[in-house]
């Protein structure tokens, strides 16, 4: 392989994928062609990893044996295939529940809190869904069923929120609790354990099978991709990033995500025998 790459790191929403949707056409085949040359694909994402709309890689005969996934933002690491856990990085189950209790100090309907649950099959929200635009946006990755948080509920550990709010000292709560904020008030962000990142994701598969950063390449849209795209020696962001994940990336794509980023930096930069994106 050229620039003796041997891990690809791929964000799906807004880089290898459409965003909310699936994988972009053009990516599939230089995808497989890195694959078939010996060079180890990981999808990062915020996703959870049963979302329905992750299906496309199996409908697409993208996974095997030794496909690995990082979802949740770097907080869970697995093969999809099998579904065996590799390794995570939770929230603990009473920090969960301190999250839930500090929203409440906040006006009503000023704080939107989703959490996923280390199940996978299970969210807890701190109000009803229906009307509210932050969640019903997460909705659409459920595959499960969401449930109302109660003062009385018993949680388990957790891997993500979400959250949509403009109240910036519920950020400083949940700076306190020892949790880290990517996004910006009044948008859907995600919060996770300080010990979760994409670029700690890919610190661990280092380790695990023995690859340098010096011969990784990660390609990311959004500033929870900043993590993984300053780990990595090679680190691109497509055209449609935003400008502070541009800033991060050592080059920038003059394609976005929907006309093919990826496939014209794998044919670029990976693939042997290839120099331009065909498709």
């Amino acid at each position: 392989m050229k620039n003796n790459i041997q891990l690809i790191a791929l964000d799906m929403d807004g880089t290898s994928f459409h965003r909310a949707g699936g994988i972009v056409d053009h990516n599939i085949q230089p995808i497989k062609k890195a694959e078939e040359q010996g060079v180890k694909v990981v999808f990062v994402t915020g996703r959870p990893l049963n979302c329905d709309l992750n299906n496309d890689l199996f409908k697409h005969d993208m996974v095997n044996n030794d496909t690995l996934i990082v979802g949740f933002n770097g907080a869970l690491i697995k093969n999809l295939l099998t579904n065996e856990v590799l390794h995570q990085e939770v929230i603990k189950k009473d920090i969960v529940n301190k999250v839930f209790k500090a929203a409440k100090k906040y006006k009503d309907g000023s704080i939107s809190l989703w959490c996923y649950l280390i199940d996978e099959f299970t969210a807890v929200v701190n109000k009803p869904i229906k009307g509210d635009s932050y969640l019903e946006g997460e909705n659409r990755f459920l595959k499960g069923n969401a449930i109302v948080y109660h003062d009385d509920m018993k949680l388990t550990d957790a891997y993500k929120f979400i959250i949509g709010t403009n109240e910036e000292g519920f950020i400083k709560d949940l700076n306190n609790l020892g949790l880290t904020f990517y996004g910006q008030l009044g948008k859907n962000s995600e919060v996770v354990s300080t010990e979760a990142s994409k670029g700690k994701a890919l610190e661990y598969l280092s380790k695990k099978y023995n690859i340098s950063p010096k011969n990784m390449l990660s390609v990311g849209d959004a500033e929870n991709d900043i993590p993984m795209l300053e780990y990595t020696d090679f680190s691109f962001a497509p055209s449609n990033a935003s400008e502070k994940t541009k800033q991060s990336a050592k080059f920038v794509c003059d394609l976005s995500n929907t006309e093919g980023a990826i496939a014209k930096i794998i044919e670029d930069f990976v693939i042997e025998g290839e120099n331009k994106n065909e498709n």
